[in-house]
C-alpha cells in the first residue's frame, strides 16, 4: 500500500514537522554522514520558516483588522451620504437633475426583497493557524446583507450563527468532536437588522477531522 506524504500540509504542523525534523538529524548526524555544514543550513532555513510564518500570520491579522476598520468607515460614510441625500430629496425645489449630478438617483431596480433568497456557496479553507474552517458566500443584492443560519454535527435545529454585510463569511469553529463534522447552512436577507424575503436553498460541507482544538465554540 502507497504511503502518504510524510510532510504534513497544515502550517502549524509542518513546523512541528521540522522542528523535529532538525532535532533527529542533529542525533543522526554520524550515523548517515550528514555533514555539519548540512545542519547549519538545515537550522537556518527552519528558523527562515517560523519566521516568514510569524510574518505571514502577523501581516493578515493586520490585513484582517485593516479591512474592518475599512468596512467600518465605509459604512459610516454610507449613513452620512444616504442621510443627506434624503434630506436633499426632501427639500420642496429638489429635482432629479440634481440628484443625478449628486449621483443619487440609482437606476431602477426591480428587486423585490420580499419575495427574494440568497444564494450560497461553501467550501473548505486553511486557516493561518492551519486549521480548518468553512467560508460560507452569498450574493448581497439590494440588502444590508444577511442573517446566517447553521446546523453541524448530530445537531437537529438550524440555530442563528452571524448578520454579515459582507461576504465571505469564515465559519471557523472547531469541530464538536475529533472527526469529520457535517455542516449546514441556510440564510435570509436582512434591511437594517430585520430579515426579510424567503429563506435560502442549503448548502452543507464536510469540515475533515480538526487539526486544532476541539470544542463547542
Amino acid at each position: 500500500m502507497a504511503q502518504q506524504d510524510f510532510v504534513p500540509g497544515p502550517d502549524g504542523d509542518f513546523l512541528a514537522w521540522d522542528d523535529n525534523f532538525i532535532a533527529r538529524l542533529l542525533e543522526l548526524a554520524a550515523k548517515y554522514n550528514i555533514a555539519p555544514a548540512q545542519i547549519t543550513t538545515a537550522n537556518a532555513e527552519n528558523a527562515a520558516a517560523h519566521a516568514d510564518n510569524t510574518d505571514a500570520t502577523q501581516k493578515k491579522a493586520a490585513a484582517k483588522a485593516a479591512n474592518s476598520k475599512w468596512r467600518g468607515t465605509r459604512k459610516n460614510v454610507v449613513g452620512k451620504r444616504r442621510g443627506t441625500a434624503r434630506q436633499i430629496k426632501a427639500h420642496t425645489d429638489y429635482v432629479t437633475t440634481d440628484g443625478e449630478l449628486l449621483g443619487v438617483e440609482g437606476p431602477e431596480d426591480t428587486t423585490d426583497l420580499s419575495t427574494s433568497a440568497p444564494i450560497l456557496t461553501v467550501k473548505i479553507i486553511t486557516m493561518a493557524d492551519g486549521t480548518l474552517a468553512a467560508e460560507v458566500g452569498f450574493n448581497k443584492s439590494i440588502s444590508d446583507g444577511v442573517k446566517i443560519f447553521s446546523k453541524r454535527g448530530n445537531e437537529t435545529l438550524s440555530t442563528p450563527l452571524a448578520t454579515d454585510g459582507f461576504s465571505p463569511y469564515i465559519d471557523n469553529r472547531p469541530n464538536l468532536g475529533p472527526g469529520p463534522e457535517t455542516r449546514q447552512y441556510q440564510a435570509v436577507y436582512v434591511l437594517v437588522d430585520d430579515p426579510i424575503g424567503n429563506m435560502s436553498q442549503v448548502v452543507s460541507i464536510i469540515v475533515p477531522a480538526s487539526v486544532g482544538p476541539v470544542g463547542p465554540a
